[in-house]
């Protein structure tokens, strides 16, 4: 609901990774997402089909 909010269609939104940052996140919280979140989203996107239609539609 946070990302319709801030005004994205309700297909992008759940397209969507949103993360936030709070006085308690580590440096080595961060370096432990952009290590993992990468291949979790190339993961993801193998098995959506909006994003295989999005991505065709680029190419």
């Amino acid at each position: 609901h946070v990302l319709t909010a801030i005004g994205l269609a309700p297909e992008e939104a759940r397209a969507s990774l949103r993360f936030s940052l709070g006085r308690h996140t580590t440096p080595a919280d961060i370096d432990f997402a952009l290590n993992v979140v990468p291949a979790a989203v190339a993961q993801l996107r193998e098995l959506s089909p909006t994003y295989r239609k999005e991505a065709t539609a680029h190419s």
